[in-house]
């Protein structure tokens, strides 16, 4: 009779460990499954940035209403703008930047005097400017594409390659605020969305500095030098 119940508490608790398998190997199979739908679902809807470029035309322009598309096609304005290049400072081992803005004159359509301001940044500061400690953060011989957008208030401007090359975090961001503050004189331009050969990046520079979404204006020192007009 022992024996007996011996063999029947042995078949019992075999049974049990068996349904307890079961219910492992299901929840295994149902978490492995949900896992993969997850590896599936981020893999079908996280955006290619390969496929995220953007057809960039040559200079144009979309008005926003009739006023301002005259203002557009007008040839005969000037403006007062500022241009912004880079001044460093030093407290012990920290060396710390400041925008600098200065003055420049532009004549035409807005879409002259946008690029005559990228063509400023490209020549870098004036003599007089230099004598200030005044230098430009982009790299040398630097040149924009003629290749920019307003649609909305916000400028599509596609960048070259060279704008990261050998540039970490805080130059990078320099660069990119000297470009931002200078387009954003421009009442009719409220931010920017920048590409890089036509294409939009997540990172720049050697740092992996992350690209906004979009480029405005943000809290930073700035100086103006008003000693020379052009």
């Amino acid at each position: 009779m022992d024996e007996f119940s011996n063999k029947k508490s042995i078949l019992y608790y075999q049974l049990i460990l068996l349904f307890v398998l079961v219910i492992l190997d299901k929840s295994i199979t149902s978490g492995a499954f949900n896992q993969s739908d997850k590896k599936n679902y981020f893999q079908n809807n996280i955006p290619d940035i390969k496929q995220s470029s953007l057809n960039l035309p040559e200079v144009t322009f979309d008005p926003l209403d009739t006023k301002e598309k005259d203002e557009f096609k007008t040839d005969q304005i000037n403006s007062l703008q500022g241009i912004y290049f880079l001044k460093f400072s030093s407290r012990g081992r920290r060396v710390s930047s400041t925008l600098v803005r200065v003055p420049r004159t532009f004549r035409g359509s807005l879409k002259k005097r946008v690029w005559s301001a990228l063509q400023e940044l490209e020549k870098g500061p004036s003599m007089y400017e230099q004598s200030k400690g005044i230098i430009s953060g982009l790299p040398p011989e630097f040149h924009f594409y003629k290749k920019v957008r307003l649609t909305d208030n916000i400028l599509h401007i596609s960048l070259p390659k060279s704008i990261q090359v050998n540039t970490g975090g805080d130059l990078m961001r320099d660069r990119l605020d000297q470009i931002t503050y200078t387009l954003t004189e421009f009442n009719e331009i409220k931010g920017i969305i920048i590409y890089i050969e036509g294409k939009k990046v997540p990172y720049l520079g050697t740092d992996n500095f992350e690209v906004p979404e979009l480029f405005t204006r943000k809290e930073r020192k700035i100086q103006t030098l008003e000693n020379e007009i052009y």
